[in-house]
């Protein structure tokens, strides 16, 4: 077993409980160890949708991370392998130690393994393997306007009208090499993409919040302006006696 790095800082709270904090602290750990170019994207499915990895990292090569915290089920992760062995160069299981007995017995040779412990320490229990997916599978993650820039890469004319299914007929033709490089190109445009769309998501998000709280001030000082109007309005009026003239 190999000690790779403390990500979390520690509290009270088991730190392998939660999908969310395990991905974020990979993410972390990887950027860490990757250059600048690295992609990270979390959920992307595969598979017809039947499967979903956790997190794909696209740099050399293209590498899904299932993870396992120490609440989940392990009872479909014989088919996610299956299937994330199938579409990807790497894979690797990223579990909380409670489950590493189990899941060495589940994963198949060439799968990493990589645990967290409570304390958020992950450690290097076996490294992935290099997989070779087939030219299809690697075409299936493109979606029709990409498919149609590679063939125009490739020095081939598509008709504007050809469908998906012809696309992926024509592309097959494409040396394997082009499309996995193309794909891995793919992968980083979409992750700066998704990353903008954060950004602008944040930013809008910090723009409503300073308006909703310019809108409570405002809010506030007309309730303190009604208020004190309502006390003038309450103040009794002095009435003087009238004085007499004298003839």
């Amino acid at each position: 077993m190999t000690f790779i790095a403390t990500v979390f800082s520690v509290d009270s709270e088991k730190l392998d409980s939660y999908e969310g904090q395990i991905r974020d602290a990979l993410v972390k750990h990887l950027r860490s160890v990757n250059d600048e170019s690295t992609a990270y994207l979390t959920e992307l499915f595969v598979g017809n949708f039947s499967r979903r990895a956790d997190l794909v990292v696209a740099n050399g090569i293209l590498s899904a991370y299932e993870i396992k915290s120490a609440s989940d089920r392990l009872d479909r992760l014989a088919g996610q392998l299956s299937s994330y062995k199938k579409h990807f160069e790497g894979v690797t299981v990223v579990c909380a130690v409670k489950h590493l007995p189990q899941i060495k017995r589940i994963a198949p040779r060439g799968v990493g393994i990589l645990t967290v412990s409570e304390r958020g320490d992950i450690s290097a229990i076996r490294s992935a393997t290099r997989l070779k997916p087939r030219k299809d599978i690697l075409l299936s993650f493109l979606p029709v306007i990409e498919l149609r820039k590679l063939l125009q890469n490739s020095g081939q004319s598509i008709k504007a009208t050809a469908g998906r299914a012809v696309l992926l007929a024509e592309a097959r033709a494409v040396d394997y090499s082009s499309i996995r490089d193309y794909l891995l190109n793919y992968m980083k445009r979409k992750n700066a993409i998704n990353i903008a769309r954060r950004s602008i998501a944040q930013e809008r998000s910090a723009q409503m919040a300073r308006l909703r709280e310019i809108e409570s001030k405002k809010h506030v000082e007309m309730l303190k302006f009604s208020s004190q109007m309502n006390a003038m309005k309450a103040i009794p009026r002095l009435v003087l006696p009238k004085v007499s003239k004298t003839p």
